[in-house]
């Protein structure tokens, strides 16, 4: 199970898988973050995943 803090707040959550990790945060930037969620173009939503499994890869196990 890994910790993982939304890049774009403090929220933190918690899964075990990536996968699992994208199907919190998709409705979590919905709510919180639409503003991303509407103005990203494919670039910038390139971007966001590299960086996601990035940051993912160095997350630590709880």
């Amino acid at each position: 199970m890994k910790k993982f803090k939304c890049p774009d707040c403090d929220e933190v959550f918690e899964s075990e898988t990536s996968e699992e990790m994208l199907n919190l945060l998709q409705p979590h930037y919905m709510s919180k973050h639409a503003d991303i969620m509407k103005n990203g173009t494919e670039e910038k939503q390139k971007a966001w995943m590299e960086k996601f499994y990035k940051d993912w890869e160095g997350a630590k196990e709880k």
